[in-house]
């Protein structure tokens, strides 16, 4: 093997460059001399002889000699900037962009005060679901306006009682109110209230007034033995366990 040194391979490199750029240099000359310069003349006599139409090249506006424009081709551009913006933001929009209602907003509910009987005079008592030797018995507070107008137990649509008697195992399907007279005798379940009297809400009934009903709730318990007792809420339970 035959190994060159540095210094004649640098020579080399050189020795080629500079061979290149004579070449390339004789070549521009001799192209000048045979009159095919890069000037506007020689590029047209190009063109007849390619056989192609010589196209005039458009001056620029505002040259000297030109047709002056009406609007400054920098206000052109920006006004197709602008309508370029205005249609990319027209089509984003309209691929990701998804109105939505705001969700109305809920005003605060406010409680009622006590009511007096005379109000709700014109709806009836429900009667108790009790019989003998129950499995559970629920005690609500008292019939809301919807129970006593239908005269079933927990009538309004807005009350979840029977989805989660169901929910609990207590019933092998949802029951409605309409079917509240089928717990005592098929499922061993019964109905009452803490008052008999009915009311829009719980808040409606006096302190007084619930108090009293407690010895007939314990009376209702001597007489049919229930073996649990469950309150359908918690005031109830603090009534009685005062």
């Amino acid at each position: 093997m035959v190994y060159s040194s540095p210094i004649s391979t640098l020579s080399r490199q050189a020795h080629l460059q500079s061979k290149y750029f004579r070449s390339k240099a004789s070549g521009k000359a001799r192209n000048d001399d045979d009159g095919c310069s890069s000037s506007p003349g020689n590029a047209s006599r190009r063109s007849i002889v390619n056989g192609d139409e010589a196209k005039p090249r458009r001056k620029r506006p505002g040259s000297a000699g030109g047709p002056s424009s009406t609007t400054p081709p920098a206000e052109k551009k920006e006004r197709t900037h602008d309508g370029d913006q205005d249609h990319a933001l027209e089509v984003r929009l309209s691929r990701h962009f998804q109105p939505r209602i705001p969700p109305p907003v809920r005003r605060a509910k406010i409680a009622r005060g006590y009511a007096a009987p005379s109000v709700y005079q014109h709806l009836a008592h429900l009667p108790d679901l009790i019989t003998p030797n129950l499995d559970v018995l629920f005690c609500g507070s008292n019939p809301g306006c919807q129970s006593a107008k239908i005269s079933h137990y927990y009538g309004h649509r807005s009350n979840h009682f029977w989805k989660y008697l169901f929910r609990s195992g207590f019933t092998p399907y949802c029951l409605s109110p309409y079917d509240d007279h089928l717990l005592p005798s098929k499922f061993g379940l019964g109905l009452t209230d803490l008052v008999s009297r009915p009311t829009t809400e719980a808040n409606e009934l006096a302190p007084a007034e619930r108090r009293e009903a407690v010895p007939i709730l314990l009376e209702k318990i001597r007489k049919f033995q229930p073996r649990f007792l469950c309150f359908v809420g918690i005031k109830q339970y603090e009534d009685v366990s005062i």
